[in-house]
């Protein structure tokens, strides 16, 4: 989780991710974060989807509900 003065990133890390996986962290882990994590109720929540490998298609999916997916750029050793 990364907060600031008016935000809040909760960040879930994957391998790989997929459609139903962005489903559910758009949907009911965004509803259970603001329950058991009450003192960000009001901030501006964000979710990050990182990940290793993504698919575009997927990737297009978490964008489009709103969600961030920070990626690796590169060679990984």
């Amino acid at each position: 989780m990364l907060v600031n003065s008016q935000d809040v990133y909760s960040i879930e890390v994957k391998y790989r991710r997929h459609p139903r996986a962005i489903e559910r962290f758009t949907g009911r882990k965004l509803a259970h974060f603001k329950r058991l994590v009450p003192k960000y109720q009001d901030y501006r929540i964000h979710l990050a989807l990182a990940t290793f490998a993504v698919v575009e298609d997927v990737k297009q999916m978490a964008l489009d509900q709103g969600g961030t997916l920070p990626q690796r750029r590169g060679r990984s050793h």
